[in-house]
């Protein structure tokens, strides 16, 4: 009994189909080469054409997918360095908030005309790093140095040559919070309408959370008998 080998067709493979041009080229001329690549073309087996076989910088856009397309756009994370850079090109708008910290910033690089205005509060400021040189003369007013400070008006009654009158002003900010200012620094400034005749004083007072106002009078006429207006500024003393 004769027996009969078996064929497998296989695919043709790259150097196969090289050699298969060069032949076709040689017998039947350019255009019967190009038949028999494109018929070779279609039955190669996928993966079979490596770069080896491609020609350097023959490759177009056209010849790529859109996958690739897309993936040789994307500039990888960290390839940007400084040197890529141009001086000026990143502007604040490129920069995300909280990007920049202080161990970006070199030491004395930020200038007042680098702050916005409100931009630096207590938070930012350490607890005694600012002296008198760090302020403005005249920056600071009874809001910044004060504990409690506002306005009032008493009325003034009168007093007698050689005598004193005293009271406290009720309802200020102090008692109103409850406060004890028995050892603070009380600073009162009566208005215009008081009397040049009265001295005038301001003292802690019996009770905790307000103060005494002392008028005495040195000479030999009655004074007093009317409303005058005050400022005053608590100052703690620790």
């Amino acid at each position: 009994m004769m027996r009969f080998a078996s064929f497998r067709r296989r695919r043709p493979t790259a150097p196969m189909v090289v050699a298969l041009i060069a032949l076709f080229v040689a017998l039947g001329g350019p255009a019967q080469a190009e038949r028999v690549v494109s018929g070779v073309a279609a039955k190669l087996k996928h993966g079979s054409v490596t770069s080896r076989q491609v020609k350097d910088h023959s490759l177009k856009i056209g010849d790529l997918s859109r996958k690739a397309v897309r993936k040789l756009q994307r500039t990888p994370r960290g390839s940007v360095s400084e040197r890529q850079l141009r001086n000026g090109a990143v502007t604040p708008g490129k920069i995300a908030r909280g990007a920049v910290r202080s161990t970006a910033i070199a030491d004395r690089a930020v200038r007042g005309g680098d702050i916005a205005l409100g931009a630096v509060g207590s938070l930012e400021v350490a607890d005694g790093s600012l002296t008198g040189a760090d302020i403005t003369d005249g920056g600071l007013d009874a809001r910044d140095i004060g504990r409690f400070w506002g306005h009032f008006s008493i009325t003034l009654g009168t007093v007698a040559p050689g005598k004193c009158w005293q009271g406290d002003p009720v309802g200020l900010a102090p008692e109103r919070s409850g406060a004890d200012i028995s050892g603070d620094l009380v600073k009162v400034t009566p208005g215009a309408a008081w009397p040049n005749t009265l001295t005038f004083a301001a003292r802690v007072s019996t009770t905790r959370s307000r103060f005494t106002i002392l008028a005495c009078n040195p000479t030999g006429v009655e004074a007093g008998g009317l409303s005058v207006p005050f400022n005053y500024v608590i100052i703690h003393v620790p």
